[in-house]
C-alpha cells in the first residue's frame, strides 16, 4: 500500500506495481510521479499486452497501471483480458483526455479507477493506487464474508431439511403400515383419512425441496 505524508514513517512492505504502457514518454512521467511518493514502489514496466499477461502469470503484483492503447490491444477488450488475468489485483486505467467515456466503462467492467494522462501529479497517483488497494481489499473481505455466510446457510438448510424430512419419513412409514392392514383391519373411512395424511405429507416434502432449491439459488 502506498503511504501518505502522515504515515510515511510507518513500517510496511514494498508495493509492487505493473505498469503497462507502450509510450516511453508517458512511462517516464508515471515513473517520475511514483518516485516522488512517500513510499517508492517497485515498478515493472512492460509495453505490450502479451508481456503483461506473461508477467501476471509468472509474478505477483499489488496493483496494475494499464494504458488503454497498446500496440497489440486496446480499449475495453484489453481491459477485460487484463482483469481476467489479474484476478484479485486492482487495476487503474491510464487514459488520454478524449477517452473519459471509455475509461468510465472500464471502471464499470471492474477497474478500480482511471487517471487522465498529463492531469495527475504524484499525490493524486499515490492516492488513486492506495484507495484502489483499499477498495480491492474491502471487496475481497466482503466476498470472504459472503462465502462464509453461504456456508453457514447451507449447513443450516441441510440440518433443517434433515430434521424435517426424518419425521415425515416416519409418518409415511406408519401410514403405510396402517393402510396395508399390518397393524389391524381398517374401515373405508379410516383408509380415506390415512390417504389424506399421506397426500399432505408428500406435499410437505415437495414444499421442503422447493424451499431448499429457491434458498440455495438466492
Amino acid at each position: 500500500m502506498l503511504a501518505t505524508d502522515a504515515d510515511a514513517s510507518s513500517p510496511t512492505r514494498i508495493c509492487r506495481l505493473l505498469l503497462i504502457e507502450d509510450q516511453p514518454v508517458d512511462a517516464r512521467v508515471v515513473r517520475a510521479r511514483l518516485a516522488k511518493c512517500p513510499l517508492q514502489p517497485e515498478v515493472e514496466h512492460v509495453t505490450t499486452l502479451a508481456d503483461a499477461l506473461r508477467a501476471l502469470e509468472d509474478r505477483s503484483f499489488d496493483g496494475i497501471l494499464l494504458d488503454l492503447g497498446l500496440p497489440d490491444g486496446g480499449g475495453l477488450p484489453t481491459v477485460r483480458r487484463v482483469l481476467m488475468a489479474a484476478q484479485k489485483i486492482p487495476v487503474i486505467v491510464l487514459t488520454g483526455e478524449a477517452d473519459h467515456r471509455l475509461a468510465a466503462e472500464a471502471v464499470q467492467l471492474g477497474a478500480q479507477d482511471y487517471l487522465v494522462k498529463g492531469e495527475f501529479g504524484s499525490r493524486q497517483l499515490a492516492n488513486s493506487i492506495r484507495f484502489a488497494m483499499e477498495r480491492n481489499l474491502l471487496l475481497r473481505q466482503l466476498e470472504e464474508a459472503r462465502s462464509q455466510e453461504n456456508e453457514v446457510r447451507d449447513r443450516f438448510l441441510s440440518h433443517v431439511s434433515h430434521e424435517l424430512r426424518t419425521p415425515l419419513s416416519a409418518v409415511m412409514q406408519f401410514v403405510g403400515i396402517l393402510r396395508d392392514g399390518i397393524a389391524g383391519p381398517l374401515n373405508d373411512e379410516q383408509r380415506r383419512c390415512l390417504g389424506t395424511v399421506q397426500r399432505n405429507v408428500k406435499q410437505l416434502r415437495q414444499m421442503i425441496g422447493s424451499l431448499m432449491d429457491v434458498t440455495r439459488a438466492g
